[in-house]
């Protein structure tokens, strides 16, 4: 569902990119009201994601950003006091996530928690880069406060429903306990001192869903502030990361879709 989505949404782009919109299009938007997932903008294609603008008095102007990255859409809604400063910034957060990517995904047979995956039971230590160091600790820790509730190597169970619901079947008792078997995050050790990990048992996978896109948005946020922005909000799918709010307000200002504003709906 989420590949398709992106996908709808370049072909969204690139059909307004096609009506030859100017970049940038300043767009007229409710005040201090973001709506998610249901934004009334005209988009434009920018730099492989769609971008508009809007005046807003103090603070610098309202840039909005969008591209799709991890296999959903990423929007970023910044002020900078100019077009090239919010584009230059955005267009940094993005390739950032896109390098995390690279990293964290569990679709990419070649990205390094996949080629970590593989080693599994060879006993063999594994160097990692430091963004998978931060968030093998980050989870590992994640696993023991919540008894294994929340568990990284969880990518063998994952899999099969990932099949189950491809084939419409739902999966074999004796195919299920095989994969619980392959998970365990006590199976995950870690040397400190040189950033290694290493998968104890054969098959096991490691699934970073849960967290990496948490990441991403941090790191994503770091970037902007980098940049030297500091009123933003990036949204991703429906988790969400937030900086200093616009100008004159105390935060930013939620709108669940699917709600009628007319009708008095809470705003968060």
């Amino acid at each position: 569902m989420r590949f398709r989505e992106a996908r709808a949404f370049s072909r969204a782009c690139a059909g307004r990119f096609a009506a030859k919109r100017p970049i940038l299009t300043a767009v007229a938007l409710r005040p201090a009201v973001v709506w998610l997932g249901l934004f009334t903008l005209a988009l434009v294609l920018v730099a492989g994601g769609c971008a508009t603008r809007e005046a807003v008095s103090g603070g610098g102007t309202r840039h909005e950003f969008v591209q799709a990255q991890m296999g959903l859409e990423f929007r970023i809604t910044l002020y900078a006091s100019d077009a090239q400063s919010a584009r230059s910034a955005a267009e940094s957060a993005f390739a950032r996530i896109a390098a995390l990517n690279a990293v964290f995904s569990d679709y990419d047979a070649d990205s390094e928690l996949s080629q970590l995956s593989r080693t599994s039971g060879t006993d063999q230590w594994v160097r990692v880069s430091e963004d998978l160091w931060r968030v093998l600790i980050a989870a590992h820790r994640l696993a023991e406060n919540s008894s294994g509730a929340f568990d990284l190597t969880i990518g063998p169970s994952v899999n099969l429903w990932r099949r189950a619901r491809r084939q419409q079947q739902f999966p074999e008792a004796k195919l299920l306990d095989q994969m619980r078997s392959r998970v365990g995050y006590r199976n995950l050790r870690f040397d400190p001192r040189n950033h290694a990990v290493k998968l104890d048992l054969p098959d096991m996978r490691l699934d970073a869903g849960g967290i990496a896109k948490g990441y991403a948005l941090d790191e994503a946020m770091r970037v902007l502030r980098a940049h030297g922005v500091r009123r933003a909000m990036i949204h991703a799918g429906g988790d969400m990361i937030f900086g200093e709010p616009p100008a004159g307000q105390k935060g930013w200002r939620i709108e669940l879709p699917g709600h009628d504003p007319a009708a008095g709906n809470p705003v968060l």
